[in-house]
């Protein structure tokens, strides 16, 4: 994957702890005393937000356990946003490809978090297997983020066929459409 579009895991594991850290306090405390009008709640999000520069609406800080679960939550937001910049056809290749299939394979997984590691390799490595499965949300972003046309249902859901059958796009399908929408 093009050193430019990865995701920054070194980054992500450097501000995790301290996410993470955030939300466990934040549920303890709710344990312990209580959050009624929620200032605890706005307090947590504030320093989460200037922790990592991102909005913490879209996170379900304070009910995590019915998602994800706090570490996901935490790893998503201390991942720094994908960048904005011209897209090649490889990377889109790739990009389409990991969507496709993030777990399809041992190779998958495996080659795909070392080659997330920035160079030289990072130390702690199991950070980067544990939260590659992850990733979806950073590709998806990278995807709306720096093509003309983006629409997930379209690109990756399912289509119904008058037949009856359903489909989806394959990996090529899928590049050729936001190639097409790039000219």
């Amino acid at each position: 994957m093009r050193y430019a579009i990865r995701p920054d895991m070194d980054h992500a594991a450097r501000l995790f702890p301290s996410v993470l850290s955030e939300i466990l306090a934040y549920t303890d405390l709710v344990d312990d005393k209580g959050d009624p009008d929620g200032a605890e709640r706005d307090a947590m999000a504030a320093r989460i937000e200037a922790l990592t520069g991102k909005d913490t609406e879209k996170f379900d800080l304070v009910e995590w356990w019915e998602g994800e679960g706090a570490e996901v939550i935490a790893f998503r937001l201390a991942l720094p946003d994908p960048p904005t910049l011209p897209l090649t056809k490889a990377d889109l290749e790739e990009v389409v490809g990991w969507i496709h299939a993030p777990g399809d394979s041992a190779e998958t997984l495996a080659e795909l978090s070392d080659r997330l590691q920035p160079d030289p390799p990072w130390e702690d490595q199991s950070f980067a297997r544990t939260f590659t499965p992850y990733l979806d949300d950073y590709f998806h972003e990278l995807l709306r983020r720096n093509c003309k046309w983006y629409d997930f249902h379209k690109l990756f859901g399912s289509h119904q066929h008058p037949d009856g059958t359903r489909t989806e796009l394959s990996t090529t399908q899928v590049v050729d459409a936001l190639l097409a929408a790039q000219r």
